[in-house]
């Protein structure tokens, strides 16, 4: 039967036990694809890296080989990063968003490959099969340099590390029963002398997804503890959903609304509290994912009590534009808010004829759509003494019975707000 073991490790705290941040993490490992028994769900293993914090990260610099990250795989009882069939190299200047995913796909191959597709599409493809993980036992470090590891197994040689972890180690994950060893797992605990079991199962014969608790959050240093398992394997891309782990939340946002009339946009939002709280920054796209910032609203800093925000944005783009606020700590970290979106019309223009008006007030509507519009004239007290809903593009209101003197034309639509004053001779 195939076997397949997956973890999900989403680390939200500093390990000092590591030479490197923990900001991308082993968030899944997915080894024995494509097995010749049994009924496995893919036809490939994978590997998942998910970026936990609140700023992109590149892996490396684009074109520059010697700065690449590599994964580095070990069998039961072999040294991981043993020889180069056991490493893969992650493409130099690879980039992961705040709270991103990334999917390796590490091809099978020989014999017959059965199986399915992975749902999603990888990121990046290692067409050889290597490193040719196990189902049953194993382990794998993501390391930020290519630098064979070689080390793991104190019975085997450690041509390149004294000592655990070895530089360059960033994230490590250990599955089934391996022997006794610091650099199986982390924090590796034992039934017996020489064997350890991760994920709670004496023995990983059959499909299971090792998940990391506390929505993926959980990590004490000891993998068989930090996991729960599951009976499905969901591998996440960089099309994916991201998802920040955070252990504070220096700013609670408790609101964020739009307020659009003909020629601006209103935004408004409040905070519930705020701590280290520098800026907010409000950004603006027109297809949802290249945004540009607009303006930037300084804030309390800390704050205990609820706190309005407003900003507008007198030029709009023609169609749709989409909102988003951008929350900048005073360590330069950020969250970012779900996106809002508008509609302006490319051919909705108003305009009140004659001005100052007599026997009619006339108000021409240009729109491309036969929405009724509503047309509400006002005294300047606010007190409505003329009301109108038509179809029509041009729309005539008496002033019969009027005082002669100043008065506001709102014009009402399904998607548009305006005002005008008008005077009555």
């Amino acid at each position: 039967m195939k076997k397949i073991f997956t973890l999900l490790t989403l680390l939200a705290f500093f390990i000092t036990a590591k030479s490197q941040s923990t900001s991308i993490v082993l968030s899944q490992v997915y080894p024995g694809g494509g097995a010749t028994s049994g009924a496995p769900a893919y036809k490939h293993d994978y590997v998942e890296l998910h970026n936990i914090t609140s700023n992109s990260i590149s892996l490396g610099v684009a074109g520059d080989s010697s700065t690449a990250w590599s994964i580095q795989y070990g069998s039961q009882n072999g040294n991981v990063g043993g020889s180069a069939t056991s490493r893969a190299i992650i493409t130099p200047g690879v980039v992961i968003p705040a709270g991103g995913y990334y999917l390796i796909q590490i091809t099978s191959t020989g014999g017959t490959v059965v199986g399915s597709e992975l749902p999603v599409a990888p990121d990046l493809t290692i067409p050889t099969g290597a490193p040719a993980m196990s189902a049953t036992n194993g382990k794998l470090v993501l390391r930020s340099d290519t630098t064979l590891i070689r080390c793991g197994q104190t019975s085997l040689p450690q041509n390149l590390c004294a000592t655990w972890p070895p530089s360059g180690y960033v994230d490590m994950v250990g599955w089934g029963r391996l022997p006794k060893s610091v650099s199986n797992c982390e924090g590796c605990t034992y039934s017996d002398s020489t064997a350890t079991v991760l994920g709670g199962t004496a023995s990983l014969n059959s499909r299971v997804v090792a998940v990391r608790k506390n929505n993926g959050c959980q990590d004490t240093d000891n993998n068989a503890a930090d996991f729960d398992t599951i009976p499905n394997a969901l591998p996440r891309n960089s099309a994916s959903a991201v998802f920040i782990c955070s252990s504070t939340a220096p700013v609670k946002l408790n609101g964020f609304t739009l307020q659009k009339t003909n020629t601006a946009v209103g935004l408004v939002w409040s905070t519930e509290q705020e701590f280290n709280n520098k800026a907010f920054v409000v950004q603006r796209s027109n297809d949802g994912v290249n945004w540009v910032d607009i303006s930037i609203i300084p804030t309390a800093g800390n704050n205990s009590s609820p706190k309005n925000y407003t900003s507008t944005d007198n030029n709009p783009l023609s169609g749709f534009n989409y909102y988003r606020l951008k929350q900048v700590n005073e360590d330069g970290t950020y969250n970012l808010s779900a996106v809002k979106k508008v509609f302006f019309s490319v051919n909705y223009k108003v305009l009140i004829a004659p001005n100052p008006a007599t026997d009619f007030i006339n108000v021409y509507v240009s729109k491309d759509n036969n929405t009724n519009t509503i047309v509400k004239v006002t005294d300047i007290n606010g007190k409505i003494v003329r009301s109108e809903n038509s179809a029509l593009s041009t729309i005539s209101i008496p002033t019969s019975g009027l005082a002669k003197g100043v008065y506001f034309v709102k014009i009402i639509d399904a998607t548009n707000v305006t005002t005008k004053k008008v005077s009555i001779q």
